[in-house]
């Protein structure tokens, strides 16, 4: 078999150009793209952004970890930065209490559903309300694996709880 550049140089068609000829055009090229990506209106970066987060939830819940620093406040920071919105401001775009939002934003307390169909329409649906309720879903599913005190205070106020002396399925 042939060596891989000699390989990449015959399976690609010859431009017919030289070295100097195909730099320029590479330059020009390069050129090109810098002018058509400074053309991009603001609303296609933040759509193109809110797209990219998207995809950057959905790999990390595809993951199927916990990871703290993938938390639902986390990506709502994240999504805050991409549309330059202050907390304040966002929190009235949502129509919920600053101090709520905090919470919420700072991972202290969990968003309703409610939230999370306002947080869906505000991104016009390009982040789902599911999507943003499977980052919580993946918090809550760690802190009940985790959770032994709990478990045990909670087991202590059961009466009359299912015995069964047989052999296990």
């Amino acid at each position: 078999m042939q060596n891989d550049s000699n390989y990449n140089e015959q399976s690609l068609p010859h431009h017919g150009l030289s070295q100097e000829e195909k730099l320029a055009a590479d330059s020009e090229l390069k050129l090109m793209r810098f002018r058509r990506l400074n053309k991009i209106s603001e609303d296609m970066r933040i759509y193109a952004e809110l797209l990219r987060l998207r995809y950057e939830i959905t790999d990390y819940l595809d993951l199927r970890i916990f990871d703290p620093e993938h938390s639902f406040g986390s990506y709502l920071k994240k999504y805050l930065q991409i549309l330059n919105l202050k907390r304040r401001e966002f929190s009235k775009d949502i129509s919920i209490h600053e101090s709520k939002f905090s919470r919420i934003i700072n991972d202290k307390e969990n968003p309703g559903l409610a939230i999370l169909y306002r947080l869906e329409e505000h991104s016009n649906k390009i982040i789902d309300a599911t999507t943003w309720w499977n980052l919580i879903n993946r918090k809550v599913e760690n802190e009940i694996k985790d959770n032994r005190k709990d478990r045990r205070i909670q087991s202590k106020k059961v009466k009359n709880k299912f015995t069964y002396e047989g052999e296990k399925l």
